[in-house]
């Protein structure tokens, strides 16, 4: 049996390490926050979590990651707890959230 010479190995192994790490997004296509404007302490929060999109345009929150409103979202669709969503000016979706 033939063994391949480490130098071909090694270099492999380091690009292999350096390409692992957290995928960016959950099974909903859900973005997972970084550091940026929507990142937040949630320990500070204990509300309901709420679904936004963080295009510049939208202007809503969603109690559901399927909402019919959602499907346009351009940028990334975002979990976070409802007060955070309302301080960043964000408002119920009237389909989610029927009055």
């Amino acid at each position: 049996m033939k063994h391949t010479p480490l130098i071909i190995i090694i270099p492999l192994l380091m690009l292999f390490a350096s390409c692992g790490g957290k995928a960016n997004t959950s099974i909903y296509g859900i973005a997972d926050i970084e550091q940026d404007e929507w990142a937040y302490d949630q320990d500070a929060y204990g509300g309901e979590d709420v679904y936004v999109c963080t295009g510049g345009s939208s202007k809503k929150y969603h109690r559901t990651p399927d909402c019919r409103f959602l499907e346009n979202c351009g940028k990334e669709i975002r979990m976070v707890d409802q007060r955070f969503a309302e301080e960043k000016g964000r408002t119920p979706c009237k389909r989610c959230y029927k009055i």
